[in-house]
């Protein structure tokens, strides 16, 4: 109960089994194992006892009472609170349930089926049922769609890209120049954490070798903000580079801090918006990054903001694959092209039962863009300026520098008519 309170706000989501208190985020390895095979629960033959039942289903209740952002965005408020949400719903007796199988598959169903916003998943068994039994439940449209957009632009980039795995994505580079030098693309499939100090990042020698590590260890070995600063070098050495496309266009979400420091380089400065719906807070906070990591903030050689800047996206690019967008587009000095992005507003909130079972759900602090002095959330996506409406076009170098010429020799001609 305090976790919901107090520490999860604070992302320090901690769990209990009856033993133990421990910190979802080290869940791995031996601590995992432990994690199971230390609670008391874990002889309940997957029984819990009833007066648990009702503390656990208790307990969900206020969580997502004080937790879920997209209450009003998925018409939960007009339910008096979630007791008698799940009572419409016809979800109450399963999450009540003394079988732990049976509320873990309701808790499922909640996130995968009644919220339907991707973000909201079904984490981890409680130490009830244990770390082998796999929980099947409902499945949504929306989570179905966004699944299969996924695999149609990997078969597109892979086939571009020379590779044939068709329910994959296949890693592809993260910087390519198109013929005439121009337009430079720049591609993140997810904003990952910083995980080098400015000092190990300044010492990295030989970009290309960078670029081919990065791109076949699939980012894990480079974060997004040691990989701007290369690119970033690259772009700025090189005058002939008029236009810079981030490709988002396969882009899951990540690390809100990395997509911030993307967001500065290319605007040179950059403002988001976060808004809670279940107080009606708002927040802004304006953010500037040091790309070149001389320890000055805002300089000439910190931001690409000269350069024509495009933003490719499509219906797979998410959360922080979305927030990057709308700001951008928001920010009125930026041209969108692809197809209309997948939204989620609101950043990951992780949480548990009392019972020790693991989820996640959109968070209270819903990302939003400000227009006139009033906020708006960003989960219906980005239209883009310009559509692109085959896969297959999207990662075409040529065809995407050209398309960039035509958009900039037709705004020459109107800014100069």
């Amino acid at each position: 109960t305090a976790n919901d309170i107090f520490t999860q706000p604070l992302y320090m989501d901690l769990v209990y089994i009856g033993a133990n208190l421990y910190q979802r985020l080290n869940l791995s390895g031996n601590l995992l194992a432990d994690y199971y095979e230390s609670s008391p629960w874990k002889d309940s033959n997957g029984t819990r006892t009833k007066s648990l039942a009702e503390f656990c289903y208790n307990e969900l209740c206020m969580n997502l009472n004080f937790n879920y952002g997209l209450k009003e965005i998925h018409g939960i408020e007009k339910f008096t609170d979630f007791d008698t949400y799940f009572r419409y719903t016809g979800i109450r007796d399963d999450l009540l349930s003394t079988d732990a199988k049976t509320f873990a598959t309701a808790v499922k169903d909640v996130c995968d089926f009644y919220f339907a916003d991707i973000h909201s998943q079904y984490t981890l068994n409680s130490p009830f049922l244990g770390k082998d039994i796999t929980i099947q439940g409902k499945t949504s449209t929306a989570l179905k769609n966004y699944n299969e957009q996924k695999k149609r632009y990997a078969l597109a980039r892979n086939s571009a890209i020379g590779n044939n795995s068709l329910n994959t994505l296949d890693p592809a580079p993260c910087y390519t120049l198109s013929a005439n030098g121009k337009t430079a693309i720049v591609r993140f499939d997810r904003f990952t954490d910083n995980l080098l100090t400015a000092e190990e990042i300044k010492n990295l020698t030989g970009f290309d070798d960078i670029m081919n590590e990065y791109a076949t260890k699939r980012e894990d070995e480079y974060d997004t903000i040691t990989m701007i600063h290369a690119v970033n070098e690259k772009i700025q050495a090189d005058s002939n580079i008029e236009n810079i496309v981030l490709d988002l266009s396969c882009n899951t979400g990540g690390s809100a801090f990395s997509a911030t420091f993307v967001l500065s380089w290319l605007l040179g400065e950059t403002t988001i918006n976060i808004t809670n719906p279940l107080s009606g807070a708002k927040c802004s906070a304006t953010y500037s990054a040091d790309v070149n990591l001389d320890g000055e903030f805002g300089g000439k050689c910190d931001t690409v903001q000269d350069k024509n800047i495009f933003c490719l996206i499509s219906p797979v690019s998410f959360s922080c694959g979305n927030l990057v967008p709308s700001v951008l587009k928001a920010s009125n000095r930026a041209t969108i092209l692809g197809v209309t992005s997948g939204g989620g507003a609101a950043p990951v909130h992780y949480t548990s039962t009392a019972d020790g079972t693991i989820f996640q759900i959109s968070s209270k602090y819903v990302l939003s863009v400000s227009k006139n002095g009033s906020n708006y959330d960003i989960d219906q996506g980005v239209e883009p300026h310009y559509h692109i409406n085959r896969p297959e076009n999207f990662y075409n170098t040529e065809k995407i520098a050209d398309l960039v010429r035509s958009i900039n020799e037709a705004k020459f001609d109107i800014e100069n008519s």
